[in-house]
């Protein structure tokens, strides 16, 4: 199980044991990871959301972080707290 937390300018990602956070820029329907406490790499996605699903694709900046594996084509349950 995965669990992608998004703040205004921050990010937690937790995937088992593993928890990655960092900040992102959001841009229209663009998200780049800038920052990873677990690697030194940017990734820039494509997001969307149709009703309480949200999706990320891979965008033209190619992320060389693990955080590939859990963002790319997944598809995530909102939950807005």
């Amino acid at each position: 199980m995965v669990t992608l937390t998004l703040f205004a300018t921050r990010y937690r990602i937790v995937h088992g044991p593993v928890v990655a956070r960092g900040d992102i820029s959001v841009a229209g329907d663009e998200i780049t990871f800038l920052t990873s406490n677990l690697c030194d790499g940017r990734g820039t996605y494509r997001w969307a959301i149709v009703g309480a699903e949200l999706t990320f694709t891979a965008g033209a900046t190619r992320d060389i972080c693990a955080r590939v594996a859990v963002l790319d084509k997944r598809t995530y349950t909102l939950v807005r707290h």
